[in-house]
């Protein structure tokens, strides 16, 4: 698996790329389970690193994950592992957290289907350069057809992002903006499907 992951914003919020690659390795373990494990490296490059000490960072990540169709209507997917990253920073303190992310979906009739989920991970801050941002965040979703190739869904959850400081050699003003942020949403969605 290959991402990148741009993020371009107006001053004063901060750009920065997220390039990561993963293998993974499966098994069936029996025919209704999946298990595996697997690796990520991946490169965190944060605009103005030189002058604002928005430090780079490397990471790397071990997880194992399963997939269960546990009925005919009810599948389940985990993943969990242990993230260590190197901050390009000689005066920075480099963090390691665990990363997880639990999705189940139950399919209540023929066009309906109803999904949870959980998930944990450490990001690039937008609005602090000097910072990481660790977002545990956890949704539920509704997905409905609709006449023909319609569907209709509503996707809710809610999010808390802890942000941390990346370097110790900030101005007291970033210093200040260290906090942890929450929020609730709510999100609506109309598909179409053009062809099978």
């Amino acid at each position: 698996e290959l991402a990148q992951i741009i993020s371009d914003y107006k001053t004063p919020l901060v750009d920065a790329a997220d390039r990561s690659a993963a293998v993974w390795c499966d098994y069936e373990v029996l025919p209704k389970v999946k298990a595996g494990f697997g690796g990520t490296v991946g490169y965190l490059q944060v605009d103005g690193s030189a002058l604002n000490h928005n430090p780079n960072s490397a990471y790397y990540r071990g997880q194992l994950r399963m997939e269960w169709q546990a009925t005919e209507k009810v599948s389940i997917k985990a993943r969990g592992g242990y993230e260590y990253r190197n901050v390009q920073d000689a005066s920075a303190k480099d963090p390691s957290d665990l990363v997880f992310g639990v999705d189940a979906t139950w399919n209540a009739a023929e066009r309906t289907k109803v999904s949870i989920g959980a998930n944990r991970g450490r990001v690039a801050s937008n609005a602090v350069g000097a910072a990481l941002n660790n977002t545990t965040s956890f949704t539920l979703a509704v997905r409905q057809g609709l006449l023909s190739n319609f569907e209709f869904a509503v996707e809710g959850g809610y999010s808390l992002s802890e942000y941390s400081l990346s370097t110790p050699n900030v101005t007291a003003a970033t210093l200040a903006q260290i906090r942890d942020d929450t929020y609730y949403f709510v999100k609506p969605t109309l598909a179409y499907k053009f062809a099978q």
